[in-house]
């Protein structure tokens, strides 16, 4: 078991529900509940392209390469579980706290949908882990 305070990597499992080939005005994250991260790619689902693109967003929107994500399970489905793996200090329940933070932080306004830019502003993230998510970016 890893320390607090050393920089052990945590995958931490989000459930998605993918919507392709929405507009690219409302492409980005709908919504983050306990169960599910609502995501619209405009990727259509063939040739694996819906998937490529929920990556891709779930990565801009955390700060990491989409080489730190793996599709885990649904990938010929709409809900599929997306790993996300995390080197920073802090416990497992921190990391998962931080993601589901930073996904909160990057919710789209539908009603006014606005070019997709990832945000931790105004987030309470774990300072040892928002440090080094800065840092990483």
């Amino acid at each position: 078991m890893a320390r607090t305070g050393s920089k052990a990597t945590a995958r931490v499992l989000v459930s998605c529900r993918v919507k392709p080939g929405v507009s690219k005005e409302r492409e980005g994250i709908t919504a983050v509940t306990n169960e599910f991260v609502d995501v619209n790619v405009t990727d259509r689902a063939v040739n694996d392209s819906a998937n490529k693109g929920l990556l891709t967003i779930i990565a801009r929107a955390v700060g990491m390469p989409k080489t730190d994500l793996t599709l885990m399970q649904g990938e010929h489905s709409r809900e599929k579980v997306v790993a996300i793996s995390i080197r920073t200090r802090g416990s497992k329940e921190e990391k998962v706290a931080f993601v589901r933070s930073v996904l909160l932080g990057n919710i789209m306004d539908t009603k006014d949908p606005k070019p997709f830019t990832p945000s931790t502003d105004g987030h309470k993230l774990p300072k040892t882990i928002k440090d080094d998510y800065e840092a990483h970016r």
